[in-house]
């Protein structure tokens, strides 16, 4: 009921025109009068309403109302005060009720209802600040006052003091094995029996099919190609793997839950950074064939991610041949396509690439860790996996880059005698051919910087550029690319050398 038809009911029932009218006399309206005489603190007020309606009483047996914008005068006998519910009568047998916070309600509008003191405790409150509980877990038609009353994720109405930690109206929910309410945040839904829980589910640590907590343990499997290598030679005598960090998976970011197993990943974890974290198998560099196969039978790959992801990616070689001064020389190239990432906090430590602070750091640039079969080198560098097709371009890229490392390591210094005839210093002809078109700053700075750093690191620089330029161009526009190599010289000079030129400087220096 409004105020306006509250106060329209008690005029037409319990006012008592003539009474009233006498005892405030001279002849002004009622809400003149009960301004005046509150605000000379009168000792005695002429009632309203009620069985008391015109009679003029002290001032202390009488209860101010504001109904409308007007002063109105009760006997306290009339008025229901719900912060003095124990030593008053019901509201029914009362004029109006006032709440805790001073508005007016009628009687009829108030309902017994629970509060913040449990279940063995009642109160009258106005029903449209109470909620009516959920059936399925209170008796029926039970109240309780909406601030102390929470809504589940399935809708239901519940007593705050139910469902432990409950803050918000949307975030709790039913543990079935400790039967109470709790946040979600700190409930586990277990997806095989369909039900939240409040324990966490007791993982085997070698179970494939569940979402394991971070660095569980798992040991991948080993897919060597049957290719017969040279003895000392080839990419039969190296392995890689990739850790695909994604937003989620199937939904879920929390430990136990059910995964599908896939020829790609030996299995998924938690992650901190990211969400979660998919840990591939690990292939011989020459079985790009079965790689492929398995990329593309699975659809994790192509999950979405944020931009806290990343995309590790751990090589080594089977018979620990590989040390970090086989791999420095050539890592302009990688630093260049993934130059925003040597500011990440996960990638920027060592960008000098030295093996006694690898060693110690695990947030470098190029980490060394220990594997079952001795040593691994972890690439911290490329950015997030976006699709499968990402996955495959990157190992293409290892195949250039271990080939150069393999190269070097057993003194194959082949790729010094290869000689380039540039139209443009520093950049191919092909380049140049295929688009006719490179900005002035990228043609002036390969220029100045090949006429800055060394021969032997311009050298390098472009042999794996060239080797792997098929692969480049998949996810490159040839201008793009131009700026690539520019910016591989610069890095690479960086990680060779002391002391930078100012040409060096200038590109690379915001990212290192």
């Amino acid at each position: 009921m409004t105020h306006t038809q509250l106060l329209e009911r008690l005029h037409n029932e319990e006012y008592r025109s003539w009474p009233v009218t006498e005892a405030i006399k001279p002849d002004i309206e009622y809400h003149i009068y009960s301004e005046v005489a509150v605000n000379n603190c009168d000792t005695e007020l002429v009632i309203a309403f009620g069985s008391e309606s015109g009679k003029t009483l002290p001032a202390a047996d009488c209860y101010t109302v504001t109904i409308c914008d007007k002063k109105w005068f009760f006997h306290v006998k009339d008025v229901f005060l719900c912060s003095r519910h124990s030593v008053q009568q019901q509201p029914k047998d009362c004029l109006i009720c006032i709440d805790r916070q001073g508005e007016v309600h009628a009687p009829e509008d108030m309902i017994q209802a629970h509060d913040y003191r449990g279940m063995n405790h009642t109160d009258w409150q106005p029903r449209k600040k109470c909620a009516q509980l959920s059936e399925d877990r209170y008796n029926a038609n039970t109240w309780a006052v909406y601030s102390d009353t929470v809504t589940t994720v399935l809708n239901e109405n519940i007593m705050r003091c139910h469902s432990v930690y409950a803050e918000n109206t949307d975030n709790c929910v039913y543990c079935e094995d400790i039967e109470e309410w709790l946040l979600e945040e700190d409930a586990h839904y277990d997806r095989h029996n369909e039900q939240w829980n409040y324990e966490r589910p007791r993982l085997d640590t070698t179970d494939r099919s569940r979402l394991q907590d971070y660095h569980c343990g798992i040991c991948p499997e080993m897919y060597v190609s049957d290719n017969v290598a040279q003895p000392r030679r080839g990419l039969l005598n190296y392995t890689i793997g990739f850790e695909v960090e994604k937003r989620d998976i199937e939904g879920s970011e929390s430990t136990g839950a059910y995964i599908e197993q896939q020829p790609l990943f030996s299995h998924w974890e938690t992650d901190s950074s990211c969400g979660v974290e998919g840990i591939t198998n690990v292939y011989s560099l020459d079985n790009f064939d079965t790689f492929k196969r398995h990329v593309l039978s699975s659809h994790y790959t192509d999950n979405s991610t944020t931009s806290d992801c990343g995309g590790h990616i751990n090589f080594a070689s089977r018979f620990n041949k590989m040390e970090y001064w086989h791999i420095r020389p050539w890592l302009g190239l990688f630093y260049s396509m993934f130059k925003k990432r040597l500011r990440n906090t996960y990638s920027s430590r060592n960008k000098k690439v030295s093996p006694y602070e690898g060693r110690s750091h695990n947030y470098g640039v190029l980490v060394e860790k220990t594997a079952r079969t001795g040593k691994l080198f972890e690439l911290r560098l490329p950015n997030r996996v976006r699709t499968g097709k990402t996955l495959l371009n990157r190992f293409k890229m290892m195949q250039h880059l271990v080939t150069c490392i393999d190269a070097y390591i057993h003194e194959d210094f082949a790729y010094t005698q290869v000689k380039y005839s540039d139209q443009h210093t520093g950049l191919p002809d092909w380049l140049l051919a295929s688009t006719g078109i490179i900005p002035d700053w990228i043609i002036q700075d390969a220029a100045q910087m090949l006429n800055e750093i060394s021969p032997q690191t311009a050298q390098r620089v472009r042999y794996l550029f060239e080797e792997a330029k098929n692969t480049l161009l998949q996810f490159y526009t040839h201008e793009e690319l131009a700026e690539v190599i520019v910016y591989a010289y610069a890095f690479q000079h960086y990680i060779d050398e002391e002391d930078m030129t100012a040409a060096a400087h200038r590109l690379a220096a915001q990212y290192i």
